[in-house]
């Protein structure tokens, strides 16, 4: 290493390992998401039961319920939505005080999810009628293609964001942008093999074991990236002899 690299790296500083929160911050972002994974659990337990039976039990039925009502699913979605631009804020915040470029990622990402939250707001006016659904209006057509476009421009940008944190950040910070390209790469992995499955034959029987997987799969690599991103915000407990320690050393 050069004289130059030297007082280069010492001007920098070693890599942050986490971002530093105040205590109720770091609190209010645990609550926020237990909310997440509860909600999601909650909307993938929905997709997988489908439209119950009241003989399958008051619990599962009482979620099918739920969340097959419009109602029900416009609130489990922006409870979802809140809880993910919640966290996204949090992280916003601390990569503006470290004067990231990062941050416009993060919020163009935050962008999209109240984009995609009040396109799937809209109504959908195809109904049963087959001639509607053959020819669906305007703006179904573009309720669609945004959610597509929006989902892909989202995830394309969410990798970028942690390839940016990988280089620059080390620690948690570095494992929470590892996470979100390993879950990415799985969940993509995960969805060729089940469309695999369906170009085979799209009226083959699909075990109800592999429907039990792909639901906790998904779940699992939705979640993740959201548990990583909770760790790397960090409130550090500050001891009194640590700080009389910083004083007499000042």
């Amino acid at each position: 290493m050069t004289k130059i690299e030297e007082i280069k790296s010492e001007k920098e500083g070693p890599k942050k390992r986490f971002f530093e929160v105040s205590k109720k911050t770091s609190s209010f972002l645990g609550c926020t998401l237990g909310i997440y994974l509860v909600v999601e659990l909650f909307k993938e337990l929905g997709q997988y039961l489908g439209l119950a039976r009241v003989s399958r039990g008051p619990i599962i039925y009482g979620i099918s319920r739920i969340t097959q009502s419009g109602v029900g699913d416009v609130l489990i979605s922006l409870v979802i939505a809140g809880s993910i631009i919640i966290m996204y804020e949090a992280l916003r915040r601390a990569l503006s005080k470290d004067n990231s470029l990062l941050k416009y990622i993060v919020l163009a990402m935050m962008t999209l999810i109240v984009c995609d939250f009040l396109v799937g707001l809209v109504p959908d006016f195809n109904g049963s009628n087959y001639q509607n659904y053959m020819q669906p209006s305007r703006l179904d057509t573009f309720s669609e293609r945004f959610k597509t476009v929006g989902t892909s421009v989202e995830g394309l940008l969410e990798m970028v964001l942690a390839i940016g944190l990988m280089i620059k950040y080390r620690g948690k910070i570095l494992i929470y942008g590892g996470a979100v390209l390993v879950c990415h790469f799985l969940s993509g992995l995960l969805s060729a093999v089940f469309m695999n499955l369906y170009s085979v034959d799209p009226l083959a029987y699909i075990p109800k074991g592999y429907a039990k997987i792909a639901i906790i799969s998904n779940y699992i690599l939705m979640v993740l990236p959201m548990v990583f991103l909770k760790l790397t915000m960090k409130h550090q407990v500050v001891h009194e002899s640590e700080k009389d320690g910083d004083l007499k050393n000042e």
